[in-house]
C-alpha cells in the first residue's frame, strides 16, 4: 500500500506541472481506487474525462469505483460506454466480465428489496454476458 502512496505524490507532482494531462489523472485515479478510496478515484476520473470525454479506461476505472460504492447504475454505465468506445480495451481488461457483475450485483440488491421483475432482467443480462455466471 505504501507504493501507491508514494504513486499518488509523484502524480501530485506531475499534475502540479501540468494539470491538463489526463493520463496522470487517470493514474492518480487507479491507484486512488487500489487503496480503497473510492471517491477520489471518481474525482480523478472525471477530471480525467473532463479533458478526454472518449477516454474507455477512465470510464472503466470510474466503473469500478462506482461497483465498489455499490452505485450499481451508474457503474453499468461506465462499463457499457467503455465497451462502446473501445471493443478492443474492454476485451483485453475483462470489461464484459466486470458488467455481468455489476448487472449480477445490482439484480441481488433489487431482489432484496422484492423487486423480482428487475432481479430476473439484469440476472439474465449477468448471464448473457458471463455465462458462468449461471
Amino acid at each position: 500500500m505504501g507504493e501507491y502512496r508514494l504513486t499518488i505524490s509523484d502524480f501530485d507532482q506531475g499534475l502540479n506541472l501540468d494539470s491538463r494531462d489526463a493520463l496522470t489523472y487517470l493514474h492518480r485515479g487507479n491507484a486512488y481506487n487500489a487503496l480503497g478510496q473510492h471517491l477520489l478515484a471518481i474525482d480523478d476520473y472525471n477530471a480525467a474525462l473532463h479533458l478526454v470525454p472518449e477516454g474507455a479506461r477512465s470510464l472503466a476505472g470510474r466503473g469500478n469505483a462506482f461497483l465498489q460504492l455499490e452505485e450499481y447504475d451508474q457503474a453499468i454505465l461506465d462499463y457499457e460506454r467503455a465497451i462502446t468506445l473501445d471493443a478492443g480495451y474492454a476485451e483485453s481488461a475483462g470489461l464484459r466480465a466486470a458488467l455481468a457483475l455489476a448487472y449480477q450485483a445490482r439484480g441481488t440488491f433489487a431482489d432484496e428489496q422484492g423487486r423480482y421483475d428487475d432481479a430476473i432482467r439484469d440476472f439474465d443480462k449477468a448471464i448473457l454476458l458471463d455465462p458462468d455466471l449461471a
